[in-house]
């Protein structure tokens, strides 16, 4: 199932680290800035053809938009695989830190 709230996101998250607004953005895909505020919010779906045309300005791909960075190969499975890949001297201590602050974010219900 295709995320279109995540999609505008990513729009906007590279969207900002290319220095555009959404009205540059707009006038570049040829619609107007509320559309490509309601793209970004999740609330309109993008066709293929603007999806492409947005990736091209954003210099990114198609699969970059649609795809969660999670849904990668290398993407860590659990916690440990993801501090494993930071070695170092605190490698134990990081592991446990990062346990304990899940366990806390759920017993208080924001995890």
């Amino acid at each position: 199932m295709i995320d279109y709230i995540q999609i505008g996101k990513r729009i906007r998250y590279h969207r900002i680290q290319h220095g555009l607004t959404q009205e540059s953005l707009a006038f570049e895909i040829h619609t107007s800035a509320a559309y490509v505020s309601c793209i970004e919010r999740g609330t309109k779906k993008p066709s293929l053809q603007k999806l492409v045309e947005i990736a091209e300005i954003l210099d990114i791909s198609v699969e970059d938009l649609i795809t969660s960075p999670s849904q990668g190969k290398d993407a860590p499975h659990n916690l440990e695989d993801f501090v494993n890949r930071y070695p170092g001297p605190n490698h134990s201590n990081l592991l446990k830190d990062l346990t304990e602050i899940i366990t806390i974010l759920k017993l208080d219900g924001r995890y």
